[in-house]
C-alpha cells in the first residue's frame, strides 16, 4: 500500500480503512478524514519540533485510533493502526491493519525521526536552549 493522503484520494484511502477494518466499527478509524487529521497531526510535530520542510522526508509517523478507556474496562477491544511515512510532497499511507488492545496505546500519533532528522532538531534545541 502507497496512497498519498490528501482529499483527492478520499476513495482510495476509505477503501484501504474499510478493507482493513472489516466488520469492526466501534474503536478504528472508520472514515479517510480521521486519517488525514493523522497526517496533519504528524506534520504539525515535525513542524513543532522545528524541522525544516526540507529536512522532513523520511520520517515516519504511526496513529492509532479510539481513545483509551477505563482501566475497569474489562474486554479487548479493536483499534486501527495506521502506518504513513513523509515523503518529499506529503505524508503516505502504507499500513492500515486492527489488533486488540486493552485500555491504553489507542489514540495516540507518534513520530520516529531518521538519524539525520535527529540530528537536525537536537542542533535546533542547542540553540535554543544552550548545551548541557
Amino acid at each position: 500500500m502507497n496512497i498519498k493522503i490528501n482529499i483527492a484520494n478520499l476513495p482510495a484511502i476509505q477503501a484501504a480503512v474499510n478493507e482493513a477494518n472489516g466488520r469492526s466499527t466501534a474503536h478504528t478509524f472508520h472514515a479517510a478524514a480521521q486519517i488525514i487529521q493523522c497526517a496533519e497531526n504528524a506534520e504539525k510535530q515535525l513542524a513543532d519540533l522545528g524541522l525544516i520542510k526540507s529536512l522532513r522526508p523520511g520520517a515516519m509517523a504511526v496513529a492509532t485510533s479510539g481513545n483509551a478507556v477505563a482501566r475497569s474496562y474489562k474486554y479487548q477491544r479493536m483499534i486501527s493502526y495506521a502506518k504513513m511515512i513523509r515523503k518529499s510532497s506529503a505524508w503516505f499511507l502504507i499500513e492500515l491493519s486492527k489488533f486488540e488492545t486493552w485500555t491504553t496505546g489507542a489514540g495516540i500519533t507518534s513520530i520516529n525521526l531518521t538519524a539525520a532528522q535527529d540530528i537536525s532538531v537536537s542542533a535546533i534545541f542547542r540553540s535554543r536552549y544552550g548545551k548541557l
